[in-house]
């Protein structure tokens, strides 16, 4: 059923025109642009064709300058480093992304992703103890999370460990104090707004880079972009965030360098999956790639995603990519089975005609509760959140529709 209200934007008519003519495109371009509040012509400009020429300033977003200090120390000591992500496909290519950068400048680097049911999302301080135990860390980054972790990050200062952190998500009440936060949302700048996790990493690479010309740790921005702007389309795509701004420079030239040049761990997926990669798009990397790196997040270990991409060997690329696209099967299967099955509870007790839906089962996959959460929005036009219920706890996830702040009511 079809319970979706549409709203029709009326327009300014000369201002249509105006942007038509010197934009030289046609009227109807010219009412998409307007209707993503896209109103001048360099806006336009940018907007349809977007240039590596045209990013912003790394440095104009809050925190950088000091993360990029930190860094730049960890560098000149050769110090060990931990990068701590999250098990999505945004954190994987972030973590991937980050953790090549700094081992291509010398630095001993661990990773640490979480388990998404058996430790959950976030910043946890047992890995950040072991790391500093077990590889001499003293420096630790976030990437795609970290931002509600104040707590976490007190107790890492007890015991001499560095942190920056690296997110995209909104700031909780209580955010980590005395140390660098790199989020855009902490800052003003439209033009960051809309960077997914991977692409926050990617800024702080850029400034990385920037803020070590002259010395013997050199790169140059135009390597910077052809070495990782695939993996920030990627991670860009797959966590749906918006195609604006920086971000849309990012994937644009991301997607260019997956067509042509795709790394290795890529080749393997596209060839396990049945992609050409000069036909890659948004929708192949949505819809194919972006689902097969998230599949070992959803139901075991993102681990093996994340070594996919930092092998070097070629027979372990190869098993890594048949396990994400056996994996990815087994969670198609089991996401079917649970949107059957809440589907039949919501019509079964009518809770179609409540103003959010809530449910939950003993039977239902925790790793795949929240692709069936969007698709009951999709389906009921109603906020929906879907718990998988474990002996000792139970974890869900939600999804929301325009105008309804699903944290806030929560």
């Amino acid at each position: 059923m079809d319970n979706k209200v549409w709203e029709f934007i009326t327009q300014d008519e000369n201002l249509k025109s105006d942007l038509a003519q010197k934009l030289a495109i046609s009227p109807f371009l010219a009412s998409l642009l307007i209707n993503r509040g896209i109103v001048n012509a360099r806006e336009g400009k940018n907007f349809l064709n977007p240039d590596f020429g045209n990013l912003s300033d790394p440095f104009d977003l809050p925190g950088m300058e000091a993360a990029a200090a930190r860094v730049g120390t960890a560098l000149k000591n050769k110090e060990p480093v931990l990068v701590y992500g999250d098990y999505d496909a945004d954190g994987v290519t972030a973590t991937a992304l980050l953790t090549l950068f700094l081992r291509e400048a010398g630095l001993p680097v661990t990773t640490f992703i979480p388990h998404r049911i058996e430790e959950g999302y976030g910043l946890h301080f047992n890995p950040l103890r072991e790391a500093k135990k077990k590889s001499g860390v003293g420096l630790v980054i976030s990437v795609d999370c970290g931002i509600g972790a104040a707590a976490v990050v007190e107790n890492a200062k007890e015991i001499n460990l560095d942190v920056i952190i690296t997110d995209h998500h909104l700031p909780a009440d209580h955010i980590p104090r005395g140390v660098p936060l790199v989020n855009p949302h902490l800052g003003r700048k439209e033009e960051f707004k809309s960077l997914s996790g991977v692409g926050v990493a990617f800024e702080l690479v850029r400034a990385v880079a920037l803020s070590q010309r002259g010395n013997r740790f050199h790169f140059s921005e135009d390597q910077v972009g052809r070495d990782y702007l695939d993996l920030v389309a990627t991670g860009t795509i797959a966590d749906l965030s918006p195609l604006r701004g920086e971000s849309r420079i990012l994937t644009r030239l991301g997607l260019e360098i997956l067509r042509h040049s795709p790394r290795p761990a890529f080749r393997e997926l596209f060839r396990q999956a049945g992609v050409k990669p000069g036909r890659v798009d948004t929708q192949t990397v949505g819809w194919i790639i972006g689902p097969r790196i998230n599949a070992a997040g959803r139901l075991s270990n993102a681990d093996l995603a994340l070594q996919l991409f930092l092998t070097e060997s070629e027979s372990e690329r190869a098993a890594s990519a048949e396990m994400l696209e056996q994996g990815n099967r087994k969670r198609q299967r089991l996401g079917q089975k649970v949107l059957e099955a809440v589907c039949r509870e919501i019509e079964e007790q009518n809770l179609d005609e409540r103003s959010i839906i809530i449910l939950g089962n003993e039977d239902w996959h925790p790793g795949v509760v929240g692709i069936v959460a969007g698709k009951i929005v999709d389906r009921y036009h109603r906020p929906a959140i879907i718990f998988g219920i474990t002996p000792h706890l139970a974890k869900g996830s939600g999804r929301s529709i325009p105008g309804f702040h699903l944290f806030e009511a929560v």
